[in-house]
């Protein structure tokens, strides 16, 4: 026998329990006959699977159903029991650590709101930290349905293992044991991953993901960040950074970038970049380009080019099925055309088809965290 045999028995496991969920999660109560014909395993395969989801809570059983099948499949007159995700099994307490504001909020397993809060991003960790504990603990208290745990998404380099955020681009320059502090203080579970790495999750577990199972993410805010989903699973590569187009290098010799390095894309286009020259509120910036005077909006329009031409090239390298546009900065309908139209003057098949908009846009302050502690912590992914 392989020595990886074991390990790959593992990664079929996870990836199985995650295929359920996901095809739950888009089709709602299914019985177990109706997964197995889909996802071509045994019953007794599928029982193994959902069995110990349902011991924890995660799946439910909801009813019996003679009609529900798979299309083209035979009506069978036996009743089959019905099972689905149990959304409101537990809450989650989502902390999004973005450059100047932190969004807390509290949320069942799909992202629905039970309260929420913004707060100022503190440059002192330890003061920051203890505002969202003391914010967490109250809403924890009054929770009727048991709290599972914290999950952070942060802005840069994180070390999921130690619960770390290693350099909070533009926050922290510092290592931060984030979740060390926030699960002492409030004595749940705690998770952390990237902000952008999370929201690609939410689009897994909630978005475009449920449709394409590669796509690019591009997230364009204070900075500019973007990852890959690749067969349903983040795409990390050897060092973490696979997908990040923000820093790729476009100008040499550039100004110096938060991640250390110079002349990054996102020195030239990212929000912080733009509106040194140009002061406007980032959640303002539609509105901004479409009253633009002619020289300000040469400028926009050459920063967006820029934008544009590079995500091309990542897009010619990775060959993702779509590409998910979010953060602030893509907010006015106006601005994605601009950057759909220069796409297609570099390759006509960068495409509104191939660019999206992402769907969870009145959710993105705080659903990436959700996702993330979901897919990972309960489901093993």
């Amino acid at each position: 026998m392989s020595k990886y045999s074991g390990i790959n028995m593992v990664e079929v496991k996870k990836q199985n329990r995650a295929s359920i969920f996901f095809y739950l999660n888009e089709n709602g109560p299914t019985s177990r006959k109706v997964l197995a014909e889909v996802m071509e395993l045994t019953p007794s395969a599928i029982t193994q699977i959902v069995r110990p989801l349902i011991e924890d809570g995660v799946l439910v059983e909801t009813g019996t159903s003679a009609e529900e099948r798979p299309e083209g499949a035979a009506l069978s007159g036996r009743k089959q029991v019905l099972i689905d995700v149990n959304y409101d099994y537990r809450r989650i307490f989502a902390v999004n650590i973005e450059a100047d504001h932190t969004y807390l909020s509290l949320t069942n397993l799909r992202g629905k709101i039970v309260k929420k809060k913004k707060i100022r991003t503190l440059k002192d960790p330890a003061k920051l930290l203890d505002k969202v504990a003391t914010e967490g603990q109250s809403w924890i208290k009054e929770s009727k349905i048991p709290v599972e745990g914290v999950s952070v998404g942060i802005v840069g380099e994180i070390d999921a293992d130690k619960g770390s955020s290693i350099h909070a681009y533009g926050i922290w320059e510092k290592e931060v044991p984030v979740c060390s502090i926030l699960s002492e203080k409030l004595s749940l579970p705690c998770i952390i991953e990237n902000n952008v790495k999370a929201f690609a999750m939410a689009e897994m577990a909630y978005g475009y993901g449920r449709t394409f199972d590669n796509l690019m993410v591009l997230k364009w805010g204070p900075g500019v960040g973007s990852t890959l989903i690749i067969n349903h699973s983040i795409f990390d590569g050897r060092h973490g950074r696979a997908g990040e187009i923000g820093h790729m290098i476009v100008e040499k010799n550039g100004k110096k970038c938060t991640c250390g390095r110079r002349g990054c894309l996102e020195t030239r286009v990212s929000y912080n970049a733009l509106s040194e020259k140009y002061p406007f509120e980032m959640k303002d910036f539609g509105e901004e380009y479409k009253k633009a005077g002619d020289e300000e909006k040469k400028d926009l329009d050459k920063a967006i080019d820029e934008l544009a031409r590079s995500l091309v090239n990542s897009m010619t390298v990775m060959s993702p099925n779509r590409v998910v546009l979010c953060g602030e900065m893509f907010a006015g309908k106006e601005v994605r055309q601009q950057l759909i139209a220069d796409t297609t003057s570099y390759v006509p098949a960068y495409n509104e088809e191939r660019i999206l908009y992402t769907n969870l846009s009145d959710r993105e302050s705080y659903v990436g965290p959700v996702a993330s502690f979901v897919l990972t912590r309960m489901l093993g992914m």
